[in-house]
């Protein structure tokens, strides 16, 4: 994702739809890939086989090709489906507390799941996780929509800059918490 920022592919997006439209396609190829190795282990374990080492690199980059599947899906919605784009921006508020919302959803699914929590691993249905984590995606999405009306970065991210340039600069947390206007 922070590649495909830097090279600005997700400025003028129209101008360039036939590369969107091809970064889809071999993400699909890629992900279809992945996934399918990962059900045919399930189906047929390829242990002590020469297959075993090309299915175990395949799913190890499953994330990999997932996330880069489900970023271009959504650029596809985006660039086909013009009456989606409204909400499919909810998602930049996220894209710009990445780190914050990323350690919050380990947070609270940590605290809802395992043991020294609510527990709930062992008592929900398959169904019931998938609704919790809908849950918590809604609240991560209402949580950066508030949290960047008031300031121009999530507060990790702040925190993060800060460690990246080696010093606190009073001058960047003053323009970075500033209320945004």
């Amino acid at each position: 994702g922070v590649y495909f920022v830097k090279m600005s592919f997700f400025k003028n997006m129209e101008t360039k739809k036939a590369i969107w439209n091809r970064i889809w396609m071999i993400c699909t190829i890629a992900f279809l890939i992945t996934q399918g190795s990962t059900i045919m282990t399930a189906v047929t374990p390829f242990e002590h086989t020469p297959w075993m080492n090309i299915v175990s690199a395949l799913e190890q980059n499953g994330g990999l090709t997932g996330s880069m599947f489900y970023m271009s899906s959504l650029a596809m919605l985006f660039l086909h489906v013009p009456q989606l784009r409204g909400a499919l921006m909810v998602f930049t508020k996220v894209g710009r507390m990445s780190l914050t919302c990323y350690l919050l959803h380990s947070i609270i699914g940590t605290v809802l799941f395992l043991k020294y929590g609510a527990g709930l691993a062992d008592h929900l249905q398959p169904a019931g996780t998938f609704f919790i984590g809908i849950g918590v995606y809604a609240f991560l999405v209402l949580f950066s929509t508030l949290w960047l009306k008031r300031f121009k970065s999530g507060p990790m991210e702040f925190i993060w800059r800060q460690l990246t340039y080696g010093k606190i600069n009073d001058q960047s947390k003053t323009n970075t918490f500033q209320a945004a206007k």
